[in-house]
């Protein structure tokens, strides 16, 4: 196993060749490797300084802010921890990897295989897609609005509701999308009646 100091010394080199495919997923395993270490202990001694950092800060002071190390850990756990799956995101570039973060794996390994993207394409496209494809799941259009539609109970929705009071957030972030629904109806039809008192 790597010392902590090995750990930063490849960090520093990977950082600086990150923007090329493989300088990328090795700098992405270096931050998971430091992380992993500092899971088994809470603050690093800086043998020069004698400074104490703890993670976020050590980070820090390597160049990357929380932000970035989020990004690269996330990268980690979804492109690179597995190699039956890195090999499928090897060659797309940092940017791109960054854009896709919001898709589901899955997806994005069917439409990869099916020539839907590639890391020849655009950073523009490839932010495009991922747009269009971040709530998506696995399998066809048609196959996932039945399952949605199959997961509504209606027994669930609330026999009463009452428009004219007044509800917290805490109440609506209770309900589920069946009960949500219902809620907005209630809201429909209690304008709608109010519009047409105030016509008569």
């Amino acid at each position: 196993m790597q010392s902590l100091t090995q750990l930063l010394a490849e960090l520093n080199t990977h950082t600086r060749a990150q923007d090329t495919p493989d300088g990328f997923q090795r700098l992405c395993t270096a931050v998971h490797a430091i992380k992993v270490h500092f899971a088994k202990a809470i603050t690093y001694v800086c043998l020069e300084s004698e400074t104490r950092y703890k993670f976020d800060e050590l980070m820090h002071e390597y160049g990357l802010d929380k932000s970035q190390t989020s990004r690269l850990l996330s990268c980690y756990d979804r492109y690179f921890e597995h190699d039956e799956i890195k090999a499928t995101f090897n060659s797309f570039s940092k940017c791109k990897l960054f854009e896709l973060l919001i898709v589901p794996v899955c997806v994005l390994e069917r439409d990869i295989e099916g020539g839907r993207i590639s890391p020849g394409d655009t950073v523009k496209k490839i932010r495009k897609y991922a747009r269009l494809n971040k709530s998506k799941k696995g399998g066809d259009d048609s196959t996932g609005s039945q399952a949605e539609a199959a997961e509504i109970d209606e027994s669930a929705i609330p026999a009463v509701f009452d428009p004219a009071k007044k509800y917290d957030f805490q109440y609506f972030e209770k309900k589920n999308k069946a009960q949500l629904l219902n809620i907005a109806w209630a809201y429909h039809q209690n304008i709608h009646k109010q519009k047409k008192e105030k016509q008569k």
